[in-house]
């Protein structure tokens, strides 16, 4: 009877934790929707993480709406914006929309999710761009 016990304690104390972890990892991101506050994180700026495709990628983002991704060596000329609404988006061949949260602890990481809310990706930012 005392394993019992002690099983169901250590399950509600894991239930616990989690729901506790949960909590923390939530708060821990804030879902930006202010367009002034987006446009402002994004412009020259660098940004690098792995892209939907689970390659290594590095963006870069002029104040202007000119942008250039890059792929394994491969140059990918792209324009940006930032919606009313607070996403942003990017235009290569099609045009893709992100949702934006940044990190409390760590400002100069971003989590992207796509407006479809089918990938996630996270990025590390970096102030200034190579001139292109």
């Amino acid at each position: 009877m005392k394993s019992i016990k002690c099983g169901l304690g250590l399950i509600a104390a894991s239930a616990l934790f989690s729901a506790t972890s949960t909590s923390a990892w939530a708060q821990e991101w804030k879902e930006l929707k202010n367009p002034q506050e987006i446009r402002a994180l994004l412009s020259n700026k660098t940004l690098s993480g792995l892209g939907a495709d689970g390659r290594q990628a590095v963006s870069y983002f002029r104040a202007d709406g000119v942008g250039l991704k890059i792929v394994e060596g491969e140059r990918i000329p792209r324009a940006w914006k930032v919606r009313d609404d607070g996403l942003y988006c990017v235009t290569e061949k099609d045009e893709y929309c992100f949702r934006v949260q940044q990190n409390a602890a760590k400002p100069s990481e971003i989590r992207a999710t796509f407006e479809s809310g089918l990938h996630e990706l996270e990025f590390h930012i970096d102030d200034g761009i190579p001139k292109f």
